[in-house]
């Protein structure tokens, strides 16, 4: 394409430049043991705080002192996804899951964000790595300025690539757009449906003015269609506006 490319590449460049300068989160690189005790066939668990034991009924928030961020974030994740199954993943679905677990880890005083990204390839150089964002996780910070990323679809931690531990390892979710809370990951959520349908309507339109009128006489009907074609231009370059001020 022709006029249009040129404006709509400045565009996302501006947003990348902001939006890439933040987007790296820290992530652990040395695996504690974990010992939480999820012993079954004692019908009433006893615990006692301050045993260095985070038994099955202890939490984070209850006993600070034997459970750990890390073990309760683990904990939290496995039990949502014994009980939380869909028949059908999309990238929908996943978003409605990671809110859903970032609830849980910030009401046990942890904190949390909701990422959004591709966790099968690097789009961070993408020429438009909105409308390849197929993802959303949360990364919960067990350390200060550490974080782990919580597969909150799959029901497990991922580690980063140089973490030691034989546990799943991906660097990709330690990369993407995180948000703080579930309003800003929405509004975010929105604004990218909005960049991806109506940049692709105005690019559309311009592939269509360059077969269509371009080289030939004028007419009305060439100047009308131009008018709305400027239009649609316009309202991409607002709504990759707000998407720069968002990440901003």
């Amino acid at each position: 394409m022709r006029r249009l490319n040129g404006l709509f590449v400045l565009l996302f460049a501006l947003v990348l430049v902001t939006a890439c300068e933040t987007k790296q989160v820290p992530s652990p690189n040395i695996y504690p043991s974990l010992k939480i005790t999820t012993n079954q066939e004692q019908v009433t668990p006893k615990s006692t705080c301050g045993d260095s034991v985070c038994d099955s009924n202890e939490s984070y928030s209850s006993c600070p002192q034997d459970c750990s961020k890390l073990e309760e974030v683990k904990r939290i994740v496995e039990e949502y996804h014994k009980t939380n199954r869909y028949t059908k993943e999309d990238f929908y679905v996943c978003t409605d899951m990671a809110m859903a677990v970032w609830n849980e880890i910030k009401t046990q005083g942890i904190d949390a964000k909701i990422c959004a990204g591709n966790i099968d390839e690097d789009i961070s150089k993408s020429e438009n790595p909105f409308i390849n964002i197929t993802h959303a996780w949360v990364v919960a910070e067990i350390e200060p300025f550490t974080y782990i990323a919580v597969e909150t679809t799959g029901g497990y931690l991922v580690w980063g690539e140089n973490a030691t531990t034989d546990e799943v390892k991906n660097q990709l979710y330690y990369s993407g757009y995180c948000f703080d809370s579930p309003k800003q990951f929405k509004s975010f959520i929105t604004l990218r449906d909005e960049v991806f349908n109506v940049c692709n309507e105005a690019i559309s339109m311009e592939n269509y003015w360059n077969e269509n009128y371009v080289g030939t006489q004028a007419t009305q009907q060439a100047y009308e269609y131009k008018g709305r074609m400027n239009q649609k231009e316009e309202d991409c370059a607002s709504v990759v506006n707000e998407m720069k001020g968002l990440l901003s």
